[in-house]
């Protein structure tokens, strides 16, 4: 909010109670397209539009109990939307004091919500398909061909996972061959470190890669250099893009000018209030890149509060579960579209091990000693594939990650415990 513009997966509404008709039939609108939108997104009430970047004034005392009876809130929606929309309500305390109710929208579960009430004054409209546009920040009835191919899209993807992991489940697979040669690394190289205008490019890379880092890589496991055409290489992304949380991957900075090569498209991220460092790119050729600096190593502050004695920085488990998670999600979203094929190589690695400690990052939750990391500069997982496996089983193959990487400090949970922390994602 206080970048003073809206993100495409979160809509901010001013401050009344839930019994405002008008106020309501806003929310159930910005509702619906949020519930149209893959990942689906959230809605904060409370916020007055003209005092978004002081996050002002909030809601009262009275207004926001009426916004957290669920079975209210839940009812009214209800006559706005069909299929129901699903949704969490929770109350929220800003920086600047304020509270505010936050509306978590959930993905279409099989088709595309409908309003199916008229409210008047140019609120809602029955029959009309609500989305969040990707022109602006807003929510819209669908007015071009491209918006609707993306909610088509969305249904069918859903729809070809759901066949994928019951022919699994059968036996069966729907796999293709591939062949070919490996020349990704040369034309990532290039992408990072372009010469020219972007030395703070290549700033922005090295301050990421000065501490501990995840670098992330998803790519067919096969090299076709235009894999992906130019043009589709933006919409490819975005469409794929994961949103368990309330920082998306990759983060996808409409407010900034989109970085463009040759053969790739990518952005810096550096955000200091959370910590948050990182820089993507995403080629024609398929490959999916990113390297995410570990917020504790910048002074973010983690579930714990403090580095072991005898450590220099942590890694925690619940960032370790929900990075897999998201980045082998993201996996099996490419693996469907243009930038996809079978099989694909996943590959998760951390960097900067030296004096690193794996602890919970649970609240409630602590180890009888810290785990230490192995030996060498980095470690990680990678794998290569099927791409019915990937798209059928993917948070099943994150966890199998996290075994692995956990392992590698000498922790060894049962395969439930690390599927709990997961789940944590999944419902938040």
């Amino acid at each position: 909010m206080q970048r003073a513009y809206e993100r495409r997966d979160v809509e901010i509404k001013g401050p009344g109670p839930s019994s405002d008709k008008h106020l309501f039939a806003k929310i159930a609108r910005a509702a619906l397209g949020m519930g149209n939108l893959r990942d689906g997104g959230y809605v904060v009430i409370g916020i007055d539009d003209k005092r978004q970047t002081a996050m002002l004034p909030g809601l009262t005392e009275v207004d926001l109990a009426s916004w957290l009876n669920y079975d209210n809130v839940a009812d009214g929606l209800a006559r706005f939307s069909d299929p129901p929309l699903r949704f969490d309500v929770a109350k929220r305390s800003l920086s600047s004091g304020a509270e505010v109710a936050l509306l978590r929208v959930e993905e279409f579960e099989d088709v595309p919500h409908l309003c199916t009430r008229d409210s008047g004054l140019d609120t809602t409209r029955r029959g009309a398909l609500y989305i969040r546009s990707r022109k602006s920040p807003a929510t819209t009835e669908i007015a071009l061909s491209s918006e609707l191919r993306d909610i088509l899209s969305l249904s069918t993807q859903k729809a070809l996972r759901d066949f994928v992991q019951t022919a699994g489940r059968a036996g069966l697979t729907v796999s293709e061959r591939q062949a070919g040669a490996d020349s990704y690394l040369e034309r990532l190289d290039r992408a990072w470190d372009r010469p020219g205008r972007d030395v703070e490019v290549i700033r922005s890379v090295d301050k990421v890669r000065s501490r501990g880092h995840w670098e992330i890589h998803v790519r067919p496991a096969v090299f076709e250099p235009d894999r992906v055409p130019y043009r589709e290489l933006e919409e490819t992304l975005t469409s794929a893009a994961v949103r368990l949380r309330g920082w998306p991957m990759p983060f996808i900075d409409y407010g900034r000018d989109m970085l463009r090569g040759t053969d790739w498209i990518g952005n810096d991220i550096d955000e200091p209030p959370t910590g948050r460092y990182e820089t993507w790119r995403f080629l024609t050729d398929g490959e999916f890149a990113q390297l995410t600096a570990v917020a504790a190593d910048w002074g973010h502050k983690f579930v714990g509060g403090e580095v072991p004695k005898g450590f220099a920085s942590v890694v925690t488990v619940v960032e370790t579960v929900f990075l897999m998670t998201e980045v082998y999600e993201l996996a099996a979203r490419l693996a469907l579209g243009a930038a996809g094929a079978d099989p694909m190589r996943v590959e998760v690695r951390l960097h900067n091990l030296a004096g690193r400690a794996l602890i919970p990052g649970q609240v409630g939750r602590t180890f009888m000693l810290p785990y230490k990391a192995p030996q060498g500069e980095s470690v990680g997982q990678v794998g290569v594939y099927p791409r019915d496996e990937l798209v059928g089983s993917a948070s099943a193959l994150a966890v199998s990650a996290c075994e692995d990487f956990f392992a590698r400090f000498g922790w060894q949970p049962n395969r439930w415990e690390i599927e709990a922390v997961q789940n944590q994602l999944k419902q938040a």
